[in-house]
């Protein structure tokens, strides 16, 4: 079983197994999602993708609220601030260089718009909502830069009390969903859907990739995490793993129906009323299927063995490489028309497998090594 460490000291509850293991499966919707959209799939499980970032956003403010309930100094924040950082930076600069050795395009990038670049290398590509930013060199990169943003809000957040987080929040929701009136996205779905000339934020841009409209899935982590210390210290707590999982699992079959009654064409046709509300219930939906997933599996229970499993565990820790280095790897092979004339669930199959393989290298090459040395110097100073 592998553990969380709480201020050098082993955590009384070993739940991280379960968790980790998830964060595979989470990564493994994005690549389906990414591989039916290159290949024009229509099925029931393409939307996952976009579901399993929003999880991936609440796993997130669990597991750090977990490993650090408190930053009490300076000298921790910045601790934190520099080890998170580092915790997404190589492999992002590992990306980037990947990308313009495949699609030398990028080098006029480079070259001529720096700005760009910089933001890519910054993380701070999503911070300005610009389509063409958020999504250079690497499309999936978008969302550490978002991850970026919660990070650097961590040490206020994890200070304040839950009327303070709830509106901060708050404040940031109304404020994306102002800034998207005040573009005239609720007015027709036309509007909403419009692509603009990828320089300027865009509609779905806002909606979906800027930091601010996300907080509050990072929150909810958070509060997730409270909630799971207060159920594990019950002597019943064992006892709710299955239920608390298998209510996720309705949850989830519900998005799955409101995404039946409402398709995209009634969006169309009933965009200013029902289509809205259609589209915030799915939200809604997937967003509450996630959370008592990682609340169920942060306790205790008979699933806690099965899904700590060395297998299992493998696929989580490279989950992170798997995310960044996979749509590299779909576009290298859709450019060059490789596997074409195979059937498409064997092009998946050989896709992921290579896509392991070069996730393991970087996970072995560039993360272990990199969070070798960093807690080297973190060690020295």
């Amino acid at each position: 079983m592998v553990e969380l460490t709480i201020n050098n000291q082993k955590s009384p509850r070993s739940f991280v197994g379960p968790l980790t293991s998830i964060r595979g499966l989470f990564a493994l919707m994005v690549v389906w999602t990414h591989f039916s959209g290159y290949h024009h799939i229509q099925h029931w499980t393409t939307p996952l993708g976009g579901v399993a970032v929003g999880w991936f956003f609440i796993l997130s403010g669990f597991i750090l609220a977990y490993n650090y309930p408190s930053l009490p100094t300076l000298r921790h924040q910045l601790s934190f601030l520099v080890s998170r950082f580092w915790r997404m930076w190589p492999v992002q600069a590992v990306t980037i260089v990947v990308s313009l050795i495949l699609f030398p395009s990028g080098l006029y990038i480079v070259q001529h718009q720096t700005g760009y670049f910089i933001q890519s290398i910054t993380l701070t590509h999503a911070w300005t909502a610009v389509p063409y930013a958020s999504q250079l060199f690497n499309t999936p990169a978008w969302s550490i830069s978002v991850e970026w943003f919660f990070y650097l809000l961590f040490p206020i957040l994890i200070v304040m009390s839950w009327p303070v987080r709830i509106a901060i929040a708050s404040l940031a929701a109304l404020l994306a969903l102002g800034l998207v009136g005040s573009y005239g996205c609720w007015n027709s779905l036309a509007n909403f859907t419009n692509p603009g000339d990828s320089y300027h934020a865009t509609c779905v841009q806002l909606l979906t990739y800027w930091p601010p409209i996300r907080i509050w899935e990072f929150v909810l982590g958070i509060a997730i995490c409270e909630c799971s210390n207060r159920i594990g210290r019950k002597q019943y707590s064992e006892n709710l793993q299955i239920p608390i999982i298998i209510a996720a699992f309705f949850m989830l079959l519900g998005y799955f129906e409101v995404a039946r009654i409402f398709p995209p064409g009634f969006l169309v046709v009933h965009f200013a009323k029902w289509g809205m509300i259609a589209y915030f219930a799915k939200w809604g939906l997937a967003t509450a299927c996630g959370s008592l997933l990682i609340l169920g599996l942060s306790l205790r229970g008979p699933a806690t063995k099965p899904l700590s499993m060395r297998p299992l565990l493998f696929g989580g820790e490279i989950s992170f490489s798997v995310y960044m280095i996979h749509f590299i790897v779909m576009r290298f092979v859709d450019e060059h028309q490789i596997w074409l004339n195979l059937r498409l669930d064997i092009q998946f199959l050989l896709q992921c497998a290579f896509i392991v393989l070069v996730a393991s290298l970087i996970n072995v090459f560039v993360e272990k090594p990199s969070r070798r040395a960093l807690k080297n110097i973190q060690h020295r100073w």
